[in-house]
């Protein structure tokens, strides 16, 4: 099991959220992906108070490997991220078992875009993130997807660099699909 954690946000619950008639298990949590909140409410039936998109986690399949530096096992999970609007996202979490974070980083890589009829890869692009612990805690960082295998898919037309998506609205969705992977996908917790 890997140790993983949100990307740091405090995260602001509603008034109603924070009595003790709502659950407080993972089951019942929502990431609005325009602002990042998280708030309790079924999911696709709520909207945090902003009115944002939900975003929907679709947990799939995995495997194991061993890694290449050290070679502990490795293991990979893999799933699909929804909002109202579709499929917005693709999601691959790999990590070394029984490694801490400070150690072996997890990466968590993103085929990002439009999903479905009437789309290519020329409609998505890879978009890749550090999960990491050292004296300050756990973070996250975005790191250049052009050296990751994710680049390689056929699903993808493009690697952003860190610098094309850091200080962008792009870098608070990215942020709030990986809060909501973290969250909703039990393989993870």
């Amino acid at each position: 099991m890997i140790p993983m954690r949100g990307a740091g946000r405090d995260y602001q619950l509603l008034e109603e959220e924070r009595s003790n008639d709502w659950p407080h298990d993972n089951s019942y949590w929502n990431f609005c992906s325009q602002c990042g909140v998280q708030f309790a409410g079924p999911r696709r039936s709520s909207r945090c108070r902003r009115g944002s998109i939900l975003i929907e986690v679709e947990p799939t399949e995995e495997s194991g490997g061993h890694c290449d530096c050290c070679g502990h096992q490795t293991r990979t999970v893999w799933g699909y991220v929804h909002e109202d609007q579709g499929t917005v996202a693709s999601y691959f979490m790999q990590w070394t078992v029984g490694a801490s974070l400070e150690t072996h980083p997890a990466n968590f890589d993103l085929i990002y875009g439009r999903w479905g009829d009437g789309t290519s890869s020329s409609d998505r692009c890879a978009i890749s993130l550090l999960h990491f612990e050292n004296e300050h805690g756990p973070g996250v960082m975005v790191i250049d997807a052009k050296d990751r295998p994710i680049t390689t898919s056929g699903l993808v037309s493009q690697a952003l660099t860190r610098e094309e998506i850091i200080g962008t609205d792009l870098a608070t969705h990215v942020f709030a699909i990986f809060d909501a992977v973290i969250t909703q996908d039990k393989r993870l917790t």
